[in-house]
């Protein structure tokens, strides 16, 4: 895969490494809609995947 290469080669976490990609997928494309983001829906919904993944 080309994004474990790229890992390996920058020396960098593969669940920062996802999140940095898909960050800038989901901001280039149109078709997804603006979706209002609190501080709190980050905190609660997003971050623990990563934390626990990361752990």
């Amino acid at each position: 895969m080309i994004i474990i290469s790229v890992k390996d080669k920058i020396k960098l976490a593969l669940p920062i490494l996802l999140l940095v990609v898909a960050g800038l997928i989901v901001s280039f494309t149109v078709i997804v809609p603006s979706i209002d983001k609190s501080p709190e829906m980050i905190f609660y919904v997003v971050l623990p995947p990563i934390l626990f993944d990361a752990a």
